[in-house]
């Protein structure tokens, strides 16, 4: 005897995402071919990247916690968020969601520091932005020995994802990444491990390491772990 209840089945990863509509490459959060397992995304409705990080308001707990609500209800059993700047509403979100949310790749940082050593490094769409506001409830603080680098905010990276533009030339956008991930590692030379903060990183994560040949983290390997363990096989 099987129990039905809701309209579709399987995919007990849920995907929180912004409200966009920019590309998506494959390796990107919001791009299904980035998934070894099924997956159900869900947009929170009205919040922007620009609104997350720079325009944040007590309004956005609600949205996210309703968007996690509509995820559960159809079945997902965990979620990772749409983007590093999630992490600002992990707690709350960690206590009174309806599902466990791994709202961050920032929350890696601290095990990362126990595993590899310091200093980790971390590259963000916005180093400026990125506060203890931000990373205080991922476990660690900007006061700790961990490199923060930005994307240049006259960059095509960071205005396409800030003002939500429709296009993009990959092969612009990878060269903007590396080009800060190359600055972050100048300015740690002793580099052990990077974390990508922007979940629209991780396709141009292989062409980071060729430059910064460390070990790199982001939110979807954080979505693999997470799904092995809500849904394990036998051996």
């Amino acid at each position: 005897m099987i129990v039905g209840g809701q309209p579709f089945y399987g995919q007990r990863l849920g995907v929180v995402l912004l409200d966009a509509r920019y590309p998506r490459l494959p390796g990107d959060v919001g791009h299904a071919d980035t998934y070894e397992s099924p997956v159900q995304f869900e947009v929170v409705p009205g919040l922007t990247a620009d609104r997350l990080i720079h325009h944040f308001d007590a309004e956005i707990l609600g949205l996210v916690q309703d968007t996690l609500q509509r995820l559960a209800n159809h079945g997902a059993t965990v979620a990772v968020g749409g983007c590093g700047f999630f992490a600002r509403v992990h707690r709350e979100l960690r206590d009174q969601g309806p599902i466990p949310f791994l709202s961050s790749s920032l929350l890696q940082v601290p095990w990362l520091r126990m595993l590899y050593g310091d200093p980790v490094g971390v590259l963000t769409i916005d180093e400026a932005s990125l506060t203890d506001q931000y990373v205080h409830d991922a476990g660690w603080s900007r006061t700790d020995p961990v490199v923060v680098q930005g994307i240049d905010p006259a960059s095509l990276f960071w205005h396409v994802y800030f003002e939500n533009r429709d296009r993009f030339d990959p092969s612009v956008m990878e060269a903007d990444v590396v080009r800060a991930a190359v600055r972050l590692a100048a300015r740690a030379p002793t580099l052990r491990a990077l974390v990508l903060e922007c979940t629209n990183m991780a396709p141009f994560a292989a062409a980071v390491q060729a430059a910064v040949p460390v070990p790199i983290f982001d939110i979807q390997g954080l979505a693999h772990f997470a799904a092995h363990a809500a849904d394990r096989h036998p051996y």
